[in-house]
């Protein structure tokens, strides 16, 4: 991946959270040659109780273009418990259902795009860290899907972040969101049945947690700190 000639388009689906963190690490955000698509709802939560966070965001348009001086990124933003009716869902600290949200998002994505117009497709959230400047080291076969996993057996292949050609990105977009369950288990059984190859690549991803936000001239190495820090909560009440 050449971010200077190449045409890549970014695709990020899901909650709002802290894109406001995210984007202030991209120095790619103007190139030209880069598209950026959001599919996401129109208000975004983050909570937890003991680090006492309770950040709650109404998301409009501004919400992303003021991030961009002239790349302005194609948006899609919708109302969660209209389109997650079925499931009643609401805007909690911990969506339920999100493994059926996620498909929505895909699906919309198909909408928005020509995807076999781009050399490379990027798959991830606006609340993940990446570094695609690590890309341009890594060398994908036109058939390849690169993941921020390694790819052994009976490890998790993540779903954080995915990128590929084009076509192949397409289609893998296509067939996840007929399968209707996003997640590791989805990406898990397209790996185990050879419905596509994978290959394990360094993005740096990681999930940027809203106690971040406090934190003057961030580093990914305190992100990784936070982050386990925030989840502390969540992994709490899982147990119970």
């Amino acid at each position: 991946m050449n971010l200077d000639k190449d045409r890549i388009a970014i695709l990020l689906y899901g909650e709002y959270r802290t894109f406001d963190i995210v984007n202030t690490f991209w120095n790619f955000k103007e190139n030209q040659n880069i598209d950026f698509y959001f599919s996401t709802w129109n208000f975004s939560y983050q909570g937890n109780d003991e680090l006492k966070i309770d950040y709650k965001e109404k998301i409009t348009t501004n919400s992303f273009t003021k991030y961009f001086k002239q790349n302005i990124p194609f948006l899609n933003i919708m109302d969660l418990e209209t389109e997650m009716g079925n499931y009643n869902c609401k805007h909690e600290k911990y969506i339920k259902y999100n493994e059926k949200a996620v498909p929505i998002h895909l699906g919309y994505f198909l909408e928005m795009m020509d995807t076999t117009s781009y050399d490379y497709i990027v798959l991830t959230r606006p609340d993940v860290f990446f570094d695609l400047n690590n890309l341009q080291k890594f060398s994908l076969k036109e058939n390849e899907i690169g993941v921020d996993s390694s790819i052994t057996h009976n490890d998790i292949i993540h779903d954080l972040f995915l990128y590929g050609r084009g076509n192949i990105i397409h289609e893998f977009i296509r067939k996840a969101k007929n399968y209707n369950k996003w997640g590791h288990e989805c990406i898990q059984e397209f790996h185990d049945n050879k419905t596509f190859k994978f290959k394990s690549v360094n993005a740096s991803s990681v999930i940027v947690r809203p106690n971040c936000r406090n934190v003057d001239n961030l580093t990914y190495d305190e992100i990784m700190k936070l982050k386990d820090e925030f989840n502390n909560e969540k992994n709490r009440i899982l147990l119970f």
